[in-house]
This record gives structure tokens, C-alpha cells and sequence, in this order.
């Protein structure tokens, strides 16, 4: 069967839009970081199907090297906003790795040009126990998983 040549026009649009629609919902490429010191997990998802999946953890030495490797991400994933991970206290307060990443967010906001959201992530860090999956990749996806959640529910 073929398509007509309006089907295949709406098709390429569809697939060229990062905020594709479908019949219910609007799909929005999302990424999410657990940024580090001097590793960065990442995950992959988008908000209408709820799919996500862990990708290559960025080493960096600075946050303008961090922003750079997701800069490269964000460009061939069509990435609409980034979700990352804020570490709070276990009081819920901001501590001295939460100005880290605030500072490393303003750089990606700044090189990326997408808004940036915030998660708290106490409870997203996993300890290595010997799994295959990238103990930084598995916090990215918690992110993530969280953020799809919260905005599934309306929050």
C-alpha cells in the first residue's frame, strides 16, 4: 500500500518535531542527570509513553566539559527540557553539593538553551552492589521515573 504524499509530508514533519503529537498526548524527549563531581548518569524518556533508558555515563573533569557532552545528547535526541537530580540534606535542606549542582545547571541551561527542573534525589542514589547497570545510570533513570510520575499526576 502506498502513502499518499501528504501522509508521507506529516509523517517527516511528525518525526522532525521533538514535540510530536499524537492522538492523545504530546511527546516531549526528556533527559535527566545525576550529575557528580566528576561522573554524570544520564537517562532517556519521553513524558507520553513513559519509556526511559539509562545511556553512557558522561566523565567530565568540569561542568563546562558536563554541559558540553549533553549539549551533544540534547542536539541529536531533540531533547525538550532536562530533569536533574537535586541532592538535599536528609532535613529536605540545600547543602554544599547542592550549590555544585545548581551552578552545573545554570551551565546547561546556558550552553543547552532548555529550561532545567529539579528533582529531589535523597532517595535515587544506589550503592554498587556488583549489578551490571552503571550505579549513576540507575540514579538518572529514578530521576527520571520520578519526574514522569509527578507529571503524570498533575504535579
Amino acid at each position: 500500500m502506498r502513502e499518499s504524499k501528504e501522509s508521507l509530508e506529516s509523517s517527516e514533519s511528525r518525526l522532525a518535531n521533538p514535540q510530536r503529537q499524537c492522538h492523545t498526548c504530546t511527546i516531549a524527549p526528556l533527559l535527566a542527570l545525576d550529575i557528580g563531581n566528576r561522573h554524570t548518569g544520564v537517562a532517556y524518556g519521553d513524558d507520553a509513553t513513559g519509556i526511559v533508558f539509562s545511556m553512557n555515563t558522561i566523565d567530565h573533569k568540569t561542568k563546562e566539559e558536563m554541559a558540553a557532552a549533553v549539549k551533544t545528547i540534547v542536539t541529536a535526541r531533540k531533547i525538550t527540557k532536562l530533569i536533574v537530580g537535586l541532592p538535599l540534606l536528609p532535613g529536605g535542606e540545600e547543602g554544599e553539593q547542592s550549590g555544585k549542582v545548581r551552578a552545573a545547571a545554570a551551565e546547561l541551561e546556558s550552553t543547552c538553551k532548555l529550561p532545567v527542573v529539579f528533582i529531589d534525589e535523597r532517595f535515587t542514589s544506589v550503592h554498587r552492589d556488583g549489578a551490571r547497570v552503571d550505579p549513576d545510570a540507575r540514579s538518572a533513570l529514578a530521576i527520571l521515573q520520578i519526574a514522569l510520575e509527578r507529571s503524570k499526576n498533575g504535579y
